[in-house]
């Protein structure tokens, strides 16, 4: 039935934020450190990619806010606004520490 479904659907919603949230405190290790960065260029592509945001920007999946530095919010600048959402709790205590830590408001 549609409404099992949506059960499943929310217990596995509910796994998977557990999950992120045991290994938010070094996430950046995985998927920020020299490996992920220089070996995969994930660090050059992420840096394109950012390069190209304007506007108003909602960032799904912000994780531990590893984007946020190459977002141009300065006053006047290309992003007006930036909305960032996570499934995990963990993860976006980590993004709302670096946010703090680049002076977003």
């Amino acid at each position: 039935s549609p409404l099992a479904s949506y059960a499943d659907t929310f217990a596995d919603t509910e796994d998977i934020a557990k999950n992120y949230d045991r290994y938010a405190s070094y996430y950046d290790d995985l998927d920020g450190g020299a490996f992920a960065s220089e070996t995969l260029g994930l660090e050059k592509s992420r840096r394109d990619l950012l390069a190209r945001a304007s506007g108003d920007v909602l960032e799904l999946g912000v994780g531990t806010g590893l984007n946020l530095p190459g977002y141009d919010l300065r006053p006047g600048g290309a992003v007006r606004s930036l909305t960032a959402v996570d499934i995990s709790g963990g993860m976006l205590a980590q993004a709302k520490s670096r946010a703090d830590t680049l002076g977003f408001r």
